[in-house]
Order: C-alpha cells, then sequence, then structure tokens
C-alpha cells in the first residue's frame, strides 16, 4: 500500500570489508622488569577475506626491540617499569588495513629487592696433633682438616710457632703443617683460617712437647772368672766391682744380689753410687772353696717419667780360699830358704815310702773285700747295725756312716763323701 515504507540498503557488489585489529589476554598478564612478554593479536579478522599482515607498535616507547613484530605475536624485554601502550593494526587479503588500530596499555612492574644475605660468618680454625710427647729428631705433624667455615668454604691457613719464631715449618698455608724439634721443649703452634669472602678465624694454639729419648742405662759388672776370697774362720770377703752410666744423666739407683743356688744370701739396694767397689761378708759353712754363686746387678733410673733399667744376672764365680786364713791371699808363694832346697831329696824318698805302704793296704782291703762279697755277711748286732758301723748318722742325710775304712775316717755312702 501507499502508507508502507521500505528501507533498502544496496551494497555495490565490488565494496570490500577492512579487516579488525583484536588484541587478546594483554592485561590478564603480569609483566615484570627484565622478564620477556608476550602480546597475541591472533584475535583479529576480516569478515570477507582473511588477515594477512600484522603490524605491532609501542607508542610509549619508540625504541622497545620486538621478536615477531609482523606476526600474530610479539615478543619484548622490558627494561624499565611503567605502563607500555602497544596498538596492532592488520591488513586483509585485499590490501585493506583495518580502520582502527587496536591499543592496550600494560604496567612493567619494578619487583622487590632481594633480601640481602646474610652477615657472613667467620670460619674456625681446629688443630690435631700428637697428645704424646715427641722424641727429639722426629718430625711433628699438625692437621687443620677439622676447620670449617658454617656460610662458605676455607680458602687460606696461616701456621705460626711463636715459641720458636725461626723454627722451619712446611706447608705453613695448607691445611697439614710439619716440622722437626730443634731440641726439647714445649712448642707453641698457632694457626688462623680464612674463607671465601676473606674473613680471617680467631687464632688457635696447640702445644706440641719435644722431649729427649730416654735411653736405658748402661751396666757392666767385673768379677774374675773365681773370685778371689779373703777369708776368716767366719768366712770370707766378697769383693764386686760394678761400673753403670745413664746416657741421658738420670740419677740412678743399684740393688745387688748373690745366689747361692737359688737362695738369696745377700741383698743390698738402694746404692746411689754408679761406678763403685764393695765388699760382701760370705759365712762359713754355706760357702766353701768351689762353691759357685751368681752376682745380679740391677740398675734404674730415678724420678723419671718411664723409668727405664738395665740388669745383668749371669755373672758367676767358683769360691777359692782356704778357711782358717787371714792371709787375703789363699795361695802364698814364699821364696824357698837353703834348708828346704837341701832337704828336697830326703823328702822325695819319704812320700815314695808312704806311697809303697798306701798301695799295700789298699791290695790288703781289696782282697777281703772280695772274700766277704763270696760268703754270708755276719749277723746284725743287737742294734741292728752290721759289723764296721757305728751309730754315727751323717748331719747331711741322717744316714749310717762307716767308720771301718782304710783311712779310719767317717765316710757317708749316701753321700759319697768323708765327714
Amino acid at each position: 500500500s501507499l502508507d508502507t515504507a521500505v528501507s533498502v540498503l544496496v551494497v555495490p557488489p565490488d565494496v570490500n570489508l577492512p579487516p579488525v585489529a583484536v588484541i587478546t589476554d594483554a592485561p590478564s598478564m603480569d609483566w615484570v622488569v627484565n622478564d620477556t612478554a608476550t602480546i597475541y593479536g591472533d584475535g583479529s579478522y576480516d569478515e570477507d577475506g582473511v588477515v594477512t599482515t600484522y603490524l605491532w607498535n609501542c607508542t610509549s616507547h619508540p625504541g622497545l626491540s620486538f621478536d615477531g613484530q609482523n606476526t600474530t605475536s610479539i615478543s619484548f624485554l622490558p627494561i624499565d617499569g611503567g605502563d607500555y601502550i602497544l596498538t596492532l593494526a592488520v591488513m586483509d587479503d585485499n590490501l585493506s588495513w583495518s580502520l582502527q588500530e587496536a591499543s592496550i596499555m600494560v604496567m612493567v612492574r619494578v619487583p622487590p629487592p632481594p633480601p640481602p644475605p646474610p652477615p657472613n660468618q667467620p670460619p674456625v680454625a681446629v688443630i690435631n696433633g700428637p697428645t704424646e710427647p715427641v722424641i727429639n729428631g722426629a718430625s711433628v705433624y699438625l692437621a687443620a682438616t677439622a676447620s670449617y667455615d658454617p656460610d662458605g668454604e676455607i680458602v687460606d691457613y696461616d701456621w705460626r710457632c711463636t715459641s720458636h719464631p725461626d723454627l722451619e715449618m712446611g706447608g705453613l698455608n695448607t691445611s697439614y703443617m710439619g716440622f722437626d724439634g730443634d731440641g726439647p721443649g714445649e712448642y707453641v703452634i698457632t694457626l688462623r683460617v680464612m674463607d671465601n669472602n676473606t674473613t680471617w678465624s680467631q687464632e688457635v694454639t696447640f702445644i706440641a712437647t719435644v722431649i729427649e729419648q730416654n735411653l736405658p742405662p748402661n751396666l757392666s759388672v767385673l768379677l774374675p772368672g773365681s773370685a778371689i776370697l779373703d777369708l776368716s774362720e767366719t768366712g770370707g770377703m766378697l769383693r764386686v766391682d760394678w761400673n753403670t752410666w745413664d746416657p741421658n744423666g738420670d740419677e740412678l739407683v743399684i740393688t745387688i744380689r748373690v745366689f747361692h743356688g737359688f737362695e738369696i744370701i745377700i741383698e743390698k739396694a738402694g746404692i746411689e753410687d754408679v761406678a763403685v767397689s764393695q765388699n760382701f761378708l760370705l759365712e762359713w759353712p754355706l760357702v766353701e772353696n768351689g762353691t759357685l754363686l751368681k752376682v745380679w746387678v740391677y740398675a734404674e733410673e730415678v724420678d723419671t717419667e718411664e723409668k727405664y733399667s738395665v740388669s745383668n744376672t749371669s755373672v758367676e764365680f767358683a769360691v777359692i780360699g782356704v778357711a782358717g786364713r787371714d792371709d787375703p791371699d789363699p795361695y802364698p808363694d814364699p821364696e824357698p830358704d837353703e834348708e828346704e832346697i837341701k832337704s828336697t831329696p830326703i823328702i822325695w824318698v819319704i812320700a815314695a815310702l808312704v806311697i809303697a805302704i798306701a798301695m799295700i793296704i789298699v791290695a790288703f782291703l781289696l782282697t777281703r773285700d772280695w772274700r766277704g762279697a763270696h760268703q754270708m755277711p755276719p749277723a746284725a748286732d743287737a742294734g741292728g747295725a752290721p759289723p764296721g758301723l757305728v751309730k754315727m748318722r751323717c748331719p747331711d742325710c741322717d744316714g749310717s756312716v762307716d767308720t771301718a775304712n782304710a783311712f779310719g775316717q767317717p765316710y757317708c755312702p749316701n753321700c759319697d763323701k768323708y765327714l
């Protein structure tokens, strides 16, 4: 009808629609200085074609460098904090640019500075070394390997000897140090260590004690092969000579014992003379001619921490002398006088007669013993002792003693000796 109006938009078929630029998701990003930021424009479109070209710009920072400036996204590294204004224009396949640039403003924040590092803790020096005294001349070794740094590492060592400043030491700037003692005494060693922050530790001290080596004493006992005794009716005097010395000059005491078999017949201790002769009385009848004795001498250091001693236990000798002599020389050898020289032939004649008579007596006794062995022995007397034996007892074995012998001297068959 005439009252109805119709509006019709007629679009020429050859008119191109421009593309539309779109920036996506940028506001949600957390931008931080010196962190890489990425902006996306892949939401841009063209209603009658396709988007073929992208053009990014930063109007707030014209000199900002981009990666991918003509692609759907860009990346850049903000070096300053503040507001960044970014624009995007796109072109379609008909070479038409978008009528309006997409624009976005984002804030790049500057992160707070990192907390300051904790203050440096100094290192701690530790010395390990010998706990016992070291012999002079031997090497002394100390170790600092137990030293430590709570928040770093140890890079340097400083060893010193305050008691001997001129002492030569090896490994002064290492964890191990050694030196040779320059005589006995106490060596005061100090140590400091430095960490990787050039901080030195407190100084620690170690005392190394160096002593002279305590050598055992030397001892020699002097006795002749057969001790010549000054004999008397009651006994004899034994002389013992000894000489002892200590290489370190330590004081010594001497102990002397004289053994008869396993029995100690003389003992004297606490002798302080290191080179001396002493006489000891040997009483009869314990000691007689031919008796074997041993002298045991013992030397010991006095007032030393480690007492060394030395002894000599194998000095053996035989007693030689004549009981009843007051002359110290048991074998006097006086010069013969003229009367003795003149009487020598007569003495030889008398000695020959005595020997002949003794041989006759022995032959008689042997013949009698042979005859007695081939006949029955006579009966024992009422006391139980055969003829020729009396009721006499040996003082050593308490056995019967024979008194009927060729010499008329009491004889003990058990002990095989004359009493």
